[in-house]
């Protein structure tokens, strides 16, 4: 119990010094703790990293610092904005995280406070519950930052209560008990749902295939599209530069070009010539004009207002909007006549 109490904090000591020493000394204590356990744990658990390995080996394609980037550095190279700037309240943020899974959490908390829990488990809890908070206890978080952590919290409640099953179930008292209990729980959770689970916008699909069928009628398959919402392309068919395949959030004026190529960020000066590219027949966007690129990554400051100058200027010179639903919007680009092409 005291390594499993000891393990997890001074795991973390590094990275109070020197970020470049945490990922060699956690790794060492892993070991030193791995070793420690039973030969067919060390086993699952080697296998567990080792085929971990292999996805992220998959997965990256050998673009290292690109995999790299779009998996730690995305997240961790945020810059907080100031109060005047609108961000949103930590607690607003947790609030919405609780507000996903209340009946997880109310079990995963009220549980660490039970008797006769396998200290193990109990250690095991307190860091997933401590997990959960620094995921979403930042200005930069999101309510659904906390959606992986609800399958492991329903397994630890399902622990916790183990040790005392055998004693509700072979008391009708008790079992009445827990079925209230689980009922309120039940009630909370649906009283305290996401506002957006309240709005429930069930137009949306509808949306999504009346713009995807308007845009595979207008446009033959495998066109070239600049796009922020790219279900859309993908949908219907078509195509558009890779470096834009993460939507609104591709698009950077903090990344200096070169390292921009090499990390395949598009910087703001690409986007424009996307636009302007002879091969490009259209834009699907957003009606939200925030969902169009606003936002630099990774700092998630909003962009110039040069850049959003030219952007409207190129969009509203070279296309004209010809599909406009609740939720998307797309341009389709003007024809040029051949000799205004050829025109210096």
């Amino acid at each position: 119990s005291v390594r499993y109490c000891l393990f997890p904090p001074t795991s973390f000591i590094p990275i109070l010094g020197k970020r470049q020493c945490a990922h060699p000394t956690f790794i060492y204590k892993f070991h030193a703790h791995l070793s420690k356990q039973p030969i067919p744990h060390q086993l699952a658990v080697s296998g567990g990293v080792a085929f971990a390995g292999i996805v992220a080996f998959s997965v990256s394609g050998g673009a290292w610092d690109s995999f790299y980037f779009w998996t730690v550095d995305y997240h961790l190279l945020r810059e907080l904005p100031t109060r005047e700037g609108g961000r949103i309240p930590v607690y607003m943020h947790m609030l919405d995280a609780w507000r996903h899974a209340p009946v997880v959490w109310m079990g995963l908390v009220v549980g660490l406070f039970l008797p006769r829990i396998d200290p193990k488990i109990r250690i095991l809890a307190v860091g997933l519950v401590v997990a959960v908070l620094l995921n979403v206890s930042t200005y930069r978080s999101y309510g659904d930052y906390v959606t992986p952590f609800v399958s492991p919290s329903i397994l630890i409640v399902s622990l916790f209560l183990n040790p005392i099953q055998s004693g509700f179930f072979g008391n009708w008292r008790s079992l009445v008990g827990l079925f209230v209990a689980a009922a309120c729980l039940i009630a909370t959770g649906w009283i305290f749902r996401p506002y957006m689970w309240k709005k429930n916008d069930s137009g949306y699909i509808d949306e999504l295939k009346g713009v995807t069928d308007f845009v595979t009628s207008a446009l033959p398959v495998d066109s070239q599209v600049v796009s922020s919402v790219p279900e859309v392309v993908v949908g219907s068919q078509m195509r558009m530069p890779l470096k834009l395949s993460m939507g609104r959030f591709s698009v950077s004026q903090s990344v200096s070009p070169d390292w921009a190529e090499r990390l395949h960020i598009c910087t703001p000066n690409e986007l424009i010539q996307f636009l302007k590219d002879d091969a490009t027949k259209a834009f699907v966007g957003s009606t939200g004009a925030f969902d169009n690129f606003r936002l630099s990554i990774p700092d998630l400051n909003f962009m110039s207002d040069s850049f959003r100058n030219e952007f409207r200027s190129t969009l509203e010179s070279r296309y004209v909007l010809v599909y406009q639903n609740s939720h998307y919007i797309v341009y389709l680009k003007i024809p040029i006549p051949e000799e205004q092409k050829r025109s210096p």
